[in-house]
């Protein structure tokens, strides 16, 4: 059989001369190109045997894209004040910024690193450095800089200009190339964002309250710095705005014209900070405009509730039914059984103790709220002092009315919502855990029962 193969294999058929001959020269040519292809094998053999014998493996580093310098500049960062102040820190961002076109690339993904490893007083330290080198001002912002009324935080002024030079850096093409703009190239959202959060770690980790406070004068400069950038055309004039959408029919009707933020993540971010540092009513405006952006979510939603609960002054019933809604809401909006199990833990503790001990001059009605009509919560929350046109605007009308009922109807159904809630805990601390599948369950959760 292997003589038939080679001969199959070494046949070749040539012009007139191997067909004068009849038959080709088999054997030669078998022999031949047997001979030449063991050749080729051997050579391969031997090629793979050295390869092997003198291979060294290379491992890379998960940090290979860190730039030396600013390595070095991170890894004496001990403190607030040396994240803050740590300018041989942002001469190296610069340097890197003017040297390398790939440097803001790899400061992203370093920065990235650096949060993911919970490594987040570094990742402030970088994320302040890059927007240093940007020429944008991260000064801190103490609380007396701001005015005493609700929303002074989300509506501080800030230097103008702003909003050109916080632009997310292109690709290609489209990389922005003038040459007095080299250190705003990287997208600075995701610096502002990763600092932000990275300052919200901080303050759940630290007691001191020397450290707090500079990192909440930190925080306050992120937050404008992220509003400027995120909200469209929404701080300016926002009274006028918004005072004749009261009515939710006048709403419905420029409810396509609104376009409450360019970016819902970066507004959450800075409301998770407003409530840390205990700018209630800035988180509860920041929260509502994400929820009206984005749709219903029990976290945000849980959020507004508890920045509700803390609230001090205004109309305490308006405030308690609005946090009902809001509650309502986020029981409504979780999809299984354990996340609203958990959820109605949570609010357990709020609506049996935070909101029930308000201020002991105001009276509070234990029974369903007297408020009826959304237009009328708005105003009297409002009225309150406490809460912005913009945020009840964007809470009661953007998001809470995309329910059945609107944000009264739902304030005055969340007793049944809350106590069917707590008869699911109790169950579950029973060891009868509600399935998923049961008709009551399917029923808690249909808009339809609203």
């Amino acid at each position: 059989m292997a003589e038939i193969d080679d001969l199959l294999f070494s046949v070749q058929f040539d012009d007139d001369d191997n067909e004068s001959n009849g038959v080709a020269d088999v054997g030669t040519s078998s022999s031949a190109s047997v001979t030449a292809e063991s050749a080729r094998e051997g050579r391969i053999r031997r090629a793979l045997e050295e390869a092997k014998r003198t291979y060294t493996a290379q491992i890379d580093s998960d940090a290979w894209y860190r730039e030396e310098r600013v390595q070095k500049c991170l890894d004496e960062v001990e403190s607030i004040k040396d994240a803050a102040e740590n300018e041989a820190l942002t001469r190296a961002v610069r340097h890197a910024l003017e040297t390398d076109k790939r440097s803001a690339a790899k400061l992203e993904w370093t920065l990235s690193h650096l949060y993911a490893t919970a490594r987040y007083l570094q990742a402030l330290s970088l994320a302040l450095a890059c927007l240093k080198a940007y020429q944008i001002d991260v000064s801190p912002l103490a609380r007396s800089q701001l005015q005493s009324k609700p929303g002074s935080l989300l509506h501080f002024p800030s230097a103008s200009g702003l909003r050109e030079r916080l632009i997310s850096r292109g690709r290609g093409k489209s990389a922005n190339k003038h040459a007095n703009c080299l250190l705003s190239q990287m997208a600075s959202r995701e610096v502002l964002d990763t600092a932000i959060r990275s300052i919200c770690k901080l303050f759940g980790g630290d007691s001191d309250d020397a450290n707090r406070e500079a990192l909440s004068n930190l925080g306050r400069r992120l937050v404008v710095l992220v509003v400027k950038e995120s909200l469209l055309n929404l701080t300016t004039s926002s009274e006028e705005r918004f005072k004749p959408l009261i009515d939710g029919m006048a709403f419905q009707r420029e409810a396509q014209n609104i376009h409450w933020t360019a970016h819902s993540g970066s507004i959450v971010s800075a409301a998770d900070l407003c409530l840390a540092m205990g700018h209630l009513s800035d988180a509860i405006e920041a929260y509502s405009i994400a929820l009206a952006s984005r749709g219903s979510q029990a976290r945000l939603y849980k959020c507004v509730v508890f920045a509700l609960s803390r609230l001090k002054g205004g109309d305490v019933r308006a405030q308690r039914c609005l946090a009902k809604a809001c509650a309502a809401a986020a029981l409504i909006s979780c999809t299984t059984s354990k996340h609203r199990l958990a959820l109605a833990t949570e609010l357990e503790a709020y609506f049996d103790g935070a909101l029930q001990s308000d201020d002991a001059n105001t009276e509070v009605d234990s029974g369903e709220p007297d408020i009826h009509e959304d237009a009328a919560l708005i105003m009297r929350c409002h009225a309150g002092g406490c809460l912005t046109l913009l945020s009840l605007v964007a809470l009661v009308h953007g998001a809470l009315s995309k329910r059945a009922g609107g944000a009264a109807d739902l304030a005055v159904k969340f007793d049944d919502f809350f106590a069917r809630a707590k008869a699911d805990v109790e169950s579950a601390s029973a060891g009868d855990e509600p399935d998923e599948d049961t008709k009551e369950s399917r029923t808690f959760r249909s808009v339809r029962t609203l």
